[in-house]
């Protein structure tokens, strides 16, 4: 597929405008790492993740595939993408809250992704959805 995720440091080295638009900073931390995820050096998505030292795991903040770019595969693989960051960095967890950040999906579809994708619910309140990630230390 090809698939590759640049870190950004700044929206201006984002050229699709429709993704530089989602990447705007909106209330987000230091902690906060900004991806862009390119296929055959094209922009096709976004995805924020907040990585925080004292925390054992990341939180997905913002996944956001462009609409001509769905259902291709570049969502599910740039999930696993995070989830491998997570196993470099000796996370054990991903963390995410599923909210649909266009009208094209909805809550229920994303939860319908994710569960696909070996998400759970944290907890009974189902408001966040966790998977276990195996560390570096654990494939050593």
């Amino acid at each position: 597929m090809g698939l590759r995720l640049r870190r950004v440091l700044s929206c201006s080295e984002i050229s699709n405008a429709a993704l530089r638009q989602w990447a705007e900073p909106r209330s987000r931390a230091s902690y906060t790492r900004i991806f862009v995820a390119t296929v055959d050096n094209k922009d096709i998505a976004y995805v924020a993740v907040d990585v925080v030292s004292i925390r054992d795991y990341i939180e997905l903040y913002q996944l956001y595939v462009l609409p001509e770019q769905r259902r291709r595969g570049y969502g599910t693989t740039i999930l696993r993408k995070v989830e491998q960051m997570g196993t470099e960095l000796g996370l054990k967890k991903i963390v995410l809250n599923p909210q649909p950040i266009d009208g094209e999906w909805t809550r229920e579809d994303l939860i319908r992704w994710y569960l696909r994708n070996g998400y759970t619910w944290l907890s009974e309140d189902k408001d966040f959805m966790l998977k276990r990630v195996s560390t570096a230390e654990e494939h050593g």
